[in-house]
């Protein structure tokens, strides 16, 4: 038996609008169950003869909208409606996973400082957190999804569907190699440069004719040091992956999200700590570094800032591509 070009589209159509609606870890299992369905439907109306599109078209239209058969195979999905669960569970897992990095950094810190009353105050406010983020996700899509066009979930792949509304097949960007060894070799930079010379990173201040250090980076920034270079050490991790790969698949993309909420959630440590307390501005007075104080305590603020939103904006476009291009390979 075998499809025509065109039929064979078709039905990747679909399977990709079937497969948008599936959690990851069951979509390579389910599309493969229901592909091999279809094939065997097609296979016993059509002989093995080559089979054209009108047939393929047929038999999908008497599937139904891919849109209401996912759904009926993830039946866990009652707490928030199906068809915005999915892109409920995956704002939910970031937004988690960002509480629990902020919480956790806040505890090594403290357990840095023995400071084991801090220690128990961060874990209750670490709970405390995951619950009230959980419960103002779950009131905010419950308005969300009443509120909002139907067309805004795609409901032409629930009700009054047709098989022109299929979505069309699109490929991934592949991998950009350079980019890959630059960031392996930025975050070896930066993991050895600030763990080995850290201590040695300041201005130069001149009494008679002898050059005193001081040094810029204090005691919390060292504290937080541990969690840059884990963070560090996990991007050279997802740069050897694509290296090796050569192509990002759906669970690179959410290696990556998962280390760009770790980027956030080390933005709010540093934008709650404040200046002062990762870096001795003021001990820098009478040294090279004097004109440019004033300058960095504005950028600072500024430049977390930025990063903070372009990083949001990354992991946005990553969940766009885990549901533009969903079918595991």
């Amino acid at each position: 038996m075998k499809l025509t070009q065109d039929a064979q589209y078709l039905l990747d159509r679909y399977m990709l609008a079937f497969s948008r609606r599936l959690p990851l870890r069951q979509r390579k299992e389910v599309v493969d169950e229901l592909r091999a369905s279809l094939l065997d439907e097609l296979e016993a109306r059509c002989g093995t003869d080559e089979i054209p599109e009108e047939q393929v078209r047929s038999l999908l239209a008497e599937f139904g909208a891919p849109g209401r058969l996912a759904s009926s195979y993830a039946k866990e999905q009652f707490l928030i409606g199906p068809k915005v669960f999915p892109l409920f569970r995956m704002v939910l897992f970031i937004v988690m996973i960002v509480v629990s990095a902020v919480g956790i950094i806040n505890i090594g810190i403290s357990l840095s400082s023995w400071d084991f009353v801090g220690i128990l105050q961060d874990l209750l406010g670490l709970l405390a957190s995951l619950m009230t983020a959980l419960g103002f996700m779950v009131v905010a899509f419950h308005i969300v999804e009443r509120t909002a066009s139907k067309t805004d979930w795609h409901d032409e792949l629930y009700d009054g569907w047709k098989v022109e509304d299929l979505p069309e097949i699109e490929t991934r960007a592949p991998v950009k190699l350079w980019e890959q060894v630059i960031a392996i070799a930025g975050s070896l930079i930066l993991i050895l440069g600030l763990n080995l010379f850290g201590e040695r990173i300041g201005g130069c201040r001149t009494v008679g004719e002898t050059c005193i250090l001081i040094p810029v980076l204090k005691d919390g920034f060292f504290a937080l040091l541990p969690f840059l270079s884990l963070r560090w050490g996990l991007s050279i991790v997802l740069a050897a992956l694509l290296i090796w790969k050569r192509r990002e698949l759906p669970g690179y993309s959410i290696f990556a999200i998962i280390l760009s909420c770790l980027d956030i959630a080390i933005g709010i440590v540093f934008l709650r700590g404040g200046v002062d307390t990762f870096f001795a501005l003021d001990d820098l007075t009478g040294t090279p570094l004097e004109p440019v104080i004033g300058i960095f305590r504005i950028m600072f603020y500024g430049l977390i800032i930025f990063l903070m939103v372009m990083t949001v904006i990354e992991i946005v476009k990553k969940i766009i591509e885990l549901f533009k291009f969903p079918v595991t390979e």
